[in-house]
């Protein structure tokens, strides 16, 4: 069941050269599906399977496909700090 949905834009996406790229957040009570429909990108953080550093690894993987590595690992990072907050 869809608890909230929340559209946000992060200046990490600016700093690395992409501009103003909205992310949505669709958040549950156990995961939530982060999702960049310009970039046709999605990835679910699910707080109950997997370790927090699991999930920041495997978001860092998913994002290099349209990012270099470490604008991924920025990226990740303040997803998880959003997320945190969110929590």
């Amino acid at each position: 069941m869809m608890e909230r949905l929340t559209v946000e834009t992060f200046e990490e996406f600016s700093n690395s050269g992409y501009g103003e790229v909205k992310t949505y957040f669709v958040h549950t009570d156990h995961y939530v599906l982060i999702s960049i429909p310009v970039w046709n990108w999605s990835f679910m953080w699910d707080f109950e399977a997997y370790s927090d550093d699991e999930l920041k690894a495997a978001c860092t993987e998913a994002l290099t496909g349209p990012m270099f590595f470490e604008g991924a690992e920025e990226v990740t990072e303040r997803f998880y700090q959003y997320l945190l907050r969110g929590k």
